[in-house]
This record gives structure tokens, sequence and C-alpha cells, in this order.
């Protein structure tokens, strides 16, 4: 297919697609197509190393499909019935080239054998991973008296009345 960005995609999100690969009984030839691509010719990143401007599964993205906007849709793995508005899946040819897009690409994806619609995507607003390696580098919040549980002592398998510290024990 040609016109398609070379793909960044996690170790778990490339995991997925290979399985999905390996089960496809579809007769959609485009999405046949595409997923074999994604499959074969991805960049591959480790969790902590995928640019955070990159659709992975479960990013929120804003994107536009010819002039028109979409989105914002959440990328997802869960079939194509019964989602919710707001979600895209990976089960779809949208959804497939979304996935390992990063912001400021485009591509064409073939909607028949004579039509495609050009996906371009606008704005990646929140990707799993970008937030997880942020919070491993945030420090440590102060402990608030909200989130703080009393410790009971324990003694003789009896709870220990409150402030009644027995102190060290003789021998």
């Amino acid at each position: 297919m040609p016109g398609i960005p070379i793909s960044r995609i996690t170790t778990k999100d490339i995991a997925i697609l290979e399985t999905m690969l390996s089960r496809y009984n579809g007769s959609c030839r485009h999405f046949a197509a595409l997923l074999r691509r994604k499959v074969d010719s991805s960049a591959i990143y480790l969790r902590d190393d995928i640019p955070p401007d990159t659709v992975t599964l479960n990013s929120s993205v804003a994107y536009s499909v010819g002039t028109a906007v979409a989105g914002p849709h959440l990328v997802v793995q869960g079939e194509i019935e019964d989602l919710p508005a707001f979600a895209v899946s990976i089960h779809s040819l949208r959804g497939l080239a979304l996935l390992g897009m990063s912001e400021g690409e485009s591509v064409d994806v073939p909607v028949s054998d004579t039509e495609s619609e050009r996906l371009y995507v606008d704005t990646v607003l929140s990707q799993p991973e970008a937030e997880a390696n942020l919070a491993l580098r945030r420090p440590a919040g102060l402990l608030h008296a909200s989130n703080v549980l009393p410790l009971r002592m324990r003694r003789s398998g009896r709870d220990a009345p409150d402030g009644d510290d027995p102190g060290p024990q003789a021998a």
C-alpha cells in the first residue's frame, strides 16, 4: 500500500497485531494487506522508548479524514460491534491505520477498490506509555492524613488499645 508511513509500534501492540494476523479469516483484502504491512515493516519500540506523539493502543487521538475533523477517539483493541462513539477499533481499517502513526503524518486508506480516504493525525491527546513514563519520573507525594491508615498494634493475638504502647517486653 503506497503512502503508508513506517509505523512505530510497542512490543505489546505488535504481539496483538501478530495474533490478529494469524487468526484473520476476513474477506477484506485491504485490511489484510494493511495488517500484514504493520506486522512486517513496523519499527518496534519498548514501552519506555515509544515517542509520546505516536498512536498506541488506548491512546486518545484527534485526526482528520480528508478535510473533516474526526475524534478525538480512543484507539482500542475491542471488536467493532457495539463500540461507544468515542472509540475506534484496530479491527477497522481506520483504527488499524492510525495505530503506529505520529502527529503530522497522513496515510491514504482504501475504502473500496476504487476509493480511498486520507487520514491525518492532528494530535495525540494522551498515550498510556507516555503517561506511565511521566508517573515514574514524578517525585512521590507527601502523605496526607486522608490517605494514611492507622496502624493497630497486636499483642497476644488481641488488638492493643489505642495509645497503649507496652514498650519492649521483658525477657
